[in-house]
């Protein structure tokens, strides 16, 4: 017989569990910085990476069993938190007047979207294949990265690139 410590089922926490408190941990940082130095875009990524922490903490459905997304009420703390961070990337990033708009509009239509399919499939009106749900996702972090991108062509010094893809 096993030792406890060395069997993975008796273990008292999971992997999303100590992600969920590195997420909260990392939404304190972002709210001692909002609050200490009133640093643009900090309150908003404190929002979201809190909002992602209890996410993450109270969501069963983490590990992908299923061909269908099968979201719970709380998805929505998801929708807050990915929408959270692109708001503090847009206003961290100070995108200049003329272009917030679109880039508000490109990073937040896909979490939109996700809300609405998470709607959809909560109620039981709809069946959603989990790629469509992991797609909106991610077309939602890729708007972010390329702003990250860009910001970092536009202040070379600033270290933007290193929240931008790679693409060399």
């Amino acid at each position: 017989m096993m030792p406890a410590v060395v069997d993975y089922g008796l273990q008292p926490y999971l992997g999303t569990d100590v992600v969920a408190f590195v997420m909260a941990i990392v939404s304190l940082l972002y709210l001692a910085l909002w609050q200490r130095d009133g640093e643009r875009g900090m309150g908003w990524f404190a929002l979201g990476m809190g909002s992602l922490a209890l996410w993450v903490a109270t969501h069963r459905f983490h590990v992908p069993v299923d061909r269908y997304f099968f979201p719970s009420p709380l998805s929505q703390l998801a929708v807050v938190g990915i929408a959270g961070v692109a708001l503090g990337l847009v206003d961290y990033l100070d995108v200049p007047a003329p272009r917030r708009r679109r880039a508000l509009w490109f990073s937040l239509l896909p979490i939109a979207m996700y809300s609405g399919l998470a709607v959809l499939a909560t109620l039981g009106l709809a069946y959603v294949p989990r790629i469509w749900a992991n797609l909106l996702i991610g077309l939602s972090f890729t708007v972010m990265g390329l702003l990250a991108l860009w910001a970092s062509r536009r202040e070379p010094q600033a270290g933007h690139s290193m929240s931008a893809p790679r693409c060399s």
